[in-house]
């Protein structure tokens, strides 16, 4: 294992006030290998911390890291945060890390980012064996009690020796073999599939008597326990996407004293946040937007009021195939040939579907969703 370090030398930044954009640092690492784990540590003063939103970037494919915490400070006022994201597992090290604080409330507030660093391991420290391997056999298998199989292999292989490091054998293989018959009978196999198709029953409402709304639920499958609903939480961020890049889930629920134990309970289980609508009849229907595992929890304290986030990750999405059509469409961006829209949160848009936003169209590999009580929106990429 080898271990990168780097550290900001263009702060203290200034946060500025109610800028969606927020303040971005660079960090450009130079040092090759593949990235096993990722730790980002910062330093943040401000008069809010609770408000701030953190990203980090690698090469402007930007991952949300979660907000900032209103808890006890020290005297200095220095927030202090560690997070270890697993976005870029995979990926090389060698790249332009970009953090960035964004402070979206108009509270007129102020503060600095004062210094951050970023530390990653990678899975070697030195080069890779490569060996190719092809190898055949044949064998047969007997009845039950009359013998044992026999399987004959050989292999053979060549290459070649980078330095010091980790061994990959691609291998192919090839075999013919007979069975023996042991009795009777009809061979059945039998095939069940699950997914979660797509029904669009949103755009034949009328817009005009649907009241948007979000909930969290936090499922008690794992515990042995029923799935707790919370309809009120005053924030959620999330990015979204799927394969081996993991998803991410935060939330923030207020007045959150009765709930603590609750909480606690449902560890095991998983975060969900959903959104809906609520009717002219006052009925609710509610869709899954995205999930995460129940990694993280914690609690702030004020003077009157207890305030609890929650967070996870999960991995293992299976890329979606669909065209969407965004809505909402606040602005594109094209930074390095790749797109970015920034617009309404979509309920039934998931990552690897084709999207188009006025002459652009492209796919959304993943989405960052941003909600709060002042403002809700999603940022669609691709990488």
């Amino acid at each position: 294992m080898a271990t990168i370090t780097g550290t900001s030398s263009d702060t203290p930044l200034a946060i500025p006030d109610n800028d969606p954009a927020g303040v971005s640092s660079t960090i450009t690492i130079a040092d090759g290998g593949l990235i096993s784990g990722v730790t980002v540590t910062f330093d943040i003063t401000h008069t809010y911390v609770s408000s701030l939103y953190l990203y980090l970037a690698r090469d402007g494919v930007e991952v949300l890291l979660g907000q900032g915490s209103q808890g006890p400070q020290p005297v200095n006022g220095v927030n202090s945060y560690s997070f270890s994201p697993t976005a870029f597992d995979g990926d090389s090290a060698n790249a332009d890390w970009t953090l960035r604080v964004v402070d979206p409330d108009a509270y007129d507030d102020s503060g600095e980012l004062l210094t951050w660093s970023i530390e990653i391991t990678t899975t070697s420290d030195y080069g890779l064996v490569f060996v190719d391997v092809t190898a055949s056999g044949s064998g047969e298998a007997f009845p039950y009690g009359e013998g044992s199989p026999e399987v004959a292999v050989s292999a053979a292989g060549a290459g070649f020796f980078l330095g010091e490091g980790a061994l990959f054998l691609p291998v192919t293989a090839s075999g013919l073999g007979g069975i023996k018959e042991i009795g009777t009978g009809t061979a059945e196999l039998q095939v069940s599939a699950a997914g979660r198709g797509l029904i669009d029953w949103v755009s034949a409402l009328d817009p005009i008597q649907l009241q948007e709304v979000y909930r969290l639920t936090v499922t008690g499958g794992p515990d042995s326990l029923p799935d707790l609903i919370i309809g009120k939480i005053s924030s959620w961020q999330a990015t979204n996407q799927a394969g081996e890049r993991s998803s991410y889930v935060q939330a923030v629920i207020p007045a959150a004293q009765p709930l603590l134990a609750d909480l606690q309970a449902r560890t095991s289980g998983e975060l969900v946040i959903e959104k809906g609508y609520r009717f002219s009849d006052g009925t609710e229907r509610y869709e899954e937007v995205i999930r995460s595992r129940f990694d993280d929890f914690r609690y702030d304290r004020g003077g009157s009021s207890l305030t609890a986030t929650v967070s996870g990750y999960l991995t293992g999405k299976t890329p979606a195939k669909a065209v969407r059509t965004l809505t909402g469409v606040r602005s594109i961006s094209l930074t390095q040939g790749k797109y970015r829209v920034r617009c309404d949160v979509d309920l039934f848009l998931q990552p690897g579907m084709t999207v188009n936003a006025a002459d652009v169209s492209f796919t959304a590999d993943y989405i960052n969703y941003y909600v709060s009580d002042v403002d809700k929106f999603c940022e669609v990429s691709e990488r």
